[in-house]
């Protein structure tokens, strides 16, 4: 684990697409002509060299009719929405064509993202789940300040997904197939809290899983309670009929609380669960798996689209997938939460409508929710979460599917 030292930025109130949050500039140059219409279908690398490499290379290296696509700056925009309209709206007097009647939204996107992945050299399919983390030596300069990024502690495993810094200094980190650990203020770490929910490996599916532990966090009155939360998935096997079907285990959203006391986890309360029907055979992988508290008593936590396919029952009421959820801290319902009383409807639920919500936080100074969710492939996303809040998923996304095709629900 490394500690980076740094400012936060400012968040501006409203819906924001961030495509996949990397800087760039672009410029095309083309030959003054447009192409026939690229072939439905066509997926990412196919698509541009079909359209693009005769003037920018198959590299995307350049030529001598058009410019590198990577390597160094670009002219026109730095996200991945601008460069989608470079490449629809053209640059006529550098000789670069509108592709806008030659190629679908969908195809010009296609084309952006791939750009986009190349230039950051992020290649879709290349995960690098196992792959040793590199962290910049020395001093860093950024817009605001510099900072330096040192080491805490190391030997945990990749997969670490949360962190709790408690009064003492000392910090509980979650590790999605090890459990809970304690890390002391100089980096010394403890063996496994014995007693928590357990946390599944799955060796032969790295990027996936079944069965992982998620958030940890601090009851807003730890100091004089001694609470600790944790959000997990939790498993079973042959529980439901999707489990038996396909002799697969499957998982849901839990959320607990307890206390430690020396290496042991105690005084375990249920804070909510969901019926075993609605366990998904899907990997955790889009589990969501985040809480935060507001001011007001109220625990939210998020749960990504569970079902294997990501679509079917986000927009469900009765199902908890796909939703942010809002309890009290004891897991009991708000009378004011939007759909309390509604026959068709988890008690629960906040809002509806999210894909792969891994971010979760109350702005300190208004008091709203932010959540942070991934799209597919592009659209990723950041909102204020309201009650009863619709947040788009499935019906409608600025990302594409992996496969360079439309989202396209039903």
């Amino acid at each position: 684990m490394y500690c980076v030292s740094q400012n936060s930025t400012g968040l501006r109130k409203g819906f924001v697409s961030f495509g996949l949050l990397l800087s760039m500039s672009f410029l095309l140059v083309g030959t003054g002509k447009l192409y026939a219409a690229a072939e439905p279908g066509l997926a990412f690398e196919a698509l541009y060299e079909q359209q693009c490499a005769v003037c920018h290379g198959n590299e995307l290296q350049g030529e001598a009719i058009g410019v590198p696509l990577v390597g160094g700056d670009l002219l026109h925009g730095e996200s991945l929405e601008e460069v989608a309209v470079s490449i629809a709206e053209g640059y006529p007097n550098s000789g670069m064509p509108a592709w806008s009647e030659a190629l679908t939204t969908t195809q010009i996107r296609t084309l952006a993202v791939f750009i986009v992945e190349q230039r950051d050299s992020m290649p879709y399919g290349e995960f690098n789940v196992r792959t040793p983390m590199q962290f910049p030596e020395g001093v860093v300069a950024s817009d605001k300040h510099a900072f330096t990024v040192e080491p805490v502690v190391e030997g945990l495993d990749q997969l670490t997904f949360s962190m709790a810094i408690l009064p003492d200094r000392q910090f509980l980190v979650t590790e999605k197939t090890r459990g809970l650990r304690l890390i002391s203020a100089d980096g010394q770490q403890s063996t496994m809290i014995q007693g928590t929910p357990k946390a599944y490996h799955n060796e032969e599916n790295p990027r996936g899983g079944v069965g992982w532990m998620l958030e940890v966090i601090l009851h807003p009155d730890y100091a004089d309670n001694g609470w600790i939360y944790l959000h997990f998935s939790d498993r079973c096997e042959d529980c439901t009929a999707q489990s038996r079907q396909f002799n697969m285990a499957a998982s849901m959203n839990k959320v607990v609380r307890g206390r430690i006391e020396g290496d042991q986890w105690v005084d375990q309360e249920t804070i909510i669960e969901f019926d075993k029907a609605s366990y998904q055979i899907g990997s955790d992988i889009g589990a969501g798996g985040r809480v935060a508290f507001d001011y007001e008593g109220h625990l939210f936590f998020s749960i990504g689209a569970r079902s294997p396919n990501t679509m079917s029952g986000v927009q469900d009421l009765a199902l908890p997938w796909g939703k942010v959820h809002r309890v009290n801290l004891d897991g009991s319902i708000p009378e004011d939460n939007p759909y309390v009383g509604d026959d068709n409807a988890l008690d629960s639920i906040w809002s509806r409508g999210h894909r792969s919500p891994q971010g979760l936080e109350t702005n300190p100074l208004s008091g709203e929710l932010w959540g942070t969710e991934h799209g597919p492939r592009g659209g990723d996303e950041l909102n204020i979460i309201e009650s009863g809040g619709n947040y788009g998923w499935p019906l409608h996304s600025l990302g594409i599917n992996y496969s360079g095709s439309e989202v396209n629900y039903g």
